[in-house]
């Protein structure tokens, strides 16, 4: 299988599948095909800086140094490809996130770290959900107050965490500069959650008076 390398380019826009693939990190993974000679493989590009064969990609330069270039590819298909969710997450836009979790794109801009964490729970559910009711009924969606439902557990479920190793640890009655910084990061998590359930709530409320406003004059 021969590679589809695309006119080299000096500048572009666009972002490597790599970066939201598994191999990125340089795992080794279980082999798909049952009657392959080795039950794991790594990726090439990862791990020995080798073209992909039967990917499509862009030759570009890398710069590494004021004065120093590499010659590196974006990559836009590949055999090897294996989504990893939390890296896709990672490579979320605000908005991107906001859209997915139905919150305004200010929240998520000031909670980010707790916006990525529900949105990566929220996303294995929601797949495992909707398989689960498109066997049944044939229908893929979710209804919305069935998404609103599982991202409210999910917040819940963080902030009944933080208060319980919150509770831990004032019960150890720690003293160090670390837990002190640790307990201050952890306490901050509480309002953070509530203000999330808030926003979902009213999201979820105005999404639904619209759609009976909506039925109500048709």
């Amino acid at each position: 299988m021969s590679n589809a390398t695309k006119k080299p380019t000096k500048t572009t826009n666009k972002e490597t599948l790599c970066w939201t693939c598994k191999f990125c990190t340089g795992a080794t993974l279980q082999n798909p095909d049952p009657n392959a000679k080795t039950p794991y493989y790594t990726c090439p590009w990862a791990t020995q800086h080798k073209p992909v064969a039967g990917w499509t990609a862009i030759k570009t330069d890398l710069k590494i140094a004021p004065k120093q270039t590499i010659t590196s590819y974006i990559v836009e298909s590949c055999p090897y490809y294996v989504p990893d969710l939390e890296a896709q997450i990672t490579a979320m836009s605000h908005e991107e996130i906001a859209k997915r979790l139905e919150i305004s794109n200010r929240f998520v801009r000031s909670h980010q770290k707790l916006s990525r964490q529900v949105l990566y729970v929220y996303t294995k559910q929601y797949v495992k959900e909707s398989r689960k009711q498109y066997a049944k009924t044939g229908i893929k969606k979710l209804d919305a107050a069935t998404r609103y439902e599982m991202k409210k557990h999910i917040v819940e479920q963080i902030l009944l965490s933080t208060q319980e190793e919150l509770l831990d640890e004032a019960e150890a009655k720690a003293e160090s500069s670390d837990d002190m910084r640790y307990n201050r990061e952890m306490s901050q998590i509480e309002p953070d959650c509530q203000e999330m359930l808030r926003k979902l709530e009213w999201a979820y409320k105005n999404k639904s008076k619209s759609k009976e406003a909506t039925a109500s004059v048709r």
